[in-house]
Formats: structure tokens, sequence, C-alpha cells
């Protein structure tokens, strides 16, 4: 009984080496289509491949819409599309509604896990470095950097960086005071 588990795994572990080296050979032609005729190939290719490997298509088909609807990447209408292609009508209907729920739960998860807590928290620097390039891409000569308007705006924008620091730290004062001022009584 032992044997005939170590020669499964065996043949598992040769399946699934053949089938990573006939990934790397069509990786050239394997991505999101960004258009009709990009779709068109693409399922050309995996109807191809799902002949022989239904479930590995399935499985890539669905990483991939997991992929894209977990982190809110545009294009799911062109996956959804690639399901009816390859699944015929029913079917891909029933696997694009599947993993469109999945997807987007697992994107309100990971925004309600990590949003607030990063995402918020990334605000004043994305904001900086956003307002400082359009800035930058204005100047056209050395000159434009030291004019009262550049320098104005630079101040300007330190200042709103310093802003939501200032503003949580007087909240958690206020918070802390009025959480003394109860325990006090």
């Amino acid at each position: 009984h032992l044997h005939l588990t170590a020669i499964r795994g065996t043949m598992l572990l040769l399946h699934c080496f053949s089938l990573s080296l006939s990934l790397i050979m069509f990786s050239t032609r394997l991505h999101f289509p960004s258009d009709l005729d990009e779709l068109r190939e693409l399922a050309e290719l995996l109807k191809f491949y799902k002949r022989q490997h239904t479930g590995y298509v399935l499985l890539l088909y669905c990483s991939a819409y997991l992929y894209k609807q977990s982190f809110a990447i545009p294009g799911s209408s062109f996956l959804n599309m690639l399901a009816g292609a390859l699944f015929g009508p029913w079917h891909g209907l029933f696997i694009a509604c599947v993993l469109t729920t999945v997807g987007s739960t697992n994107c309100y998860l990971l925004s309600r896990t990590f949003g607030k807590r990063h995402i918020v928290r990334l605000i004043p620097y994305n904001f900086i470095c956003v307002r400082t390039g359009a800035i930058l891409s204005e100047i056209t000569s050395l000159d434009d950097i030291f004019s009262w308007r550049t320098l104005l705006q630079l101040l300007l924008i330190a200042c709103m960086a310093l802003l939501p620091g200032a503003l949580i730290r007087r909240y958690k004062t206020e918070e802390e005071h009025n959480n003394y001022m109860y325990k006090s009584y």
C-alpha cells in the first residue's frame, strides 16, 4: 500500500512538472487580454489546452479571476467573456457568478482588514509626492523653483502633511483626558 502511494505521488509530481513545463512554453502567450483580439487568441489557446487538462484550465481561470476581483483590478468583463468561450454560456455564467461573489468578498475583507490601517496612513505621503510631482512638471527653469508661487505651494504641502498627525495627536490627548476624567468619578 505504501508502494502505491509513492508511485501515485511520483506520478502526480511528474504530471505537475509537465504541466509547469507546458505553461512555461505558453507563458509568452498567456496574459490578461486587453482587447477582443487578445481575448480570442487566449480563448483558442485555452480551449486547445482544455481538451486534455480541463481541471488545470479551470484552476488557472479561477485563480486569474480571483486575483483580479480580490485586488479590484479592472478587466473582469474580459474574463466573463472568456468564461463563456471556455465553459459555455450556462457553466460560464455559474462560474463567473461564483467567482465574482468570492472575489468581491475577498476584496471587501482585504480592504476591511488592511484598508484603514495602511491606506489611510499612506494618504499624506502620496499626496505630497503627487502634488510635488505636479509642481515639478510645471517648472521650466531653475528660477521657477525659487518663485514665491512654488515656495508657497511646497509650504502648503508640508503643512498639509503635518495636519493628520497633529489632529490624531490632539484627538488622542482629548480622549485620554476624557477617559481619565471618567475613571475619576
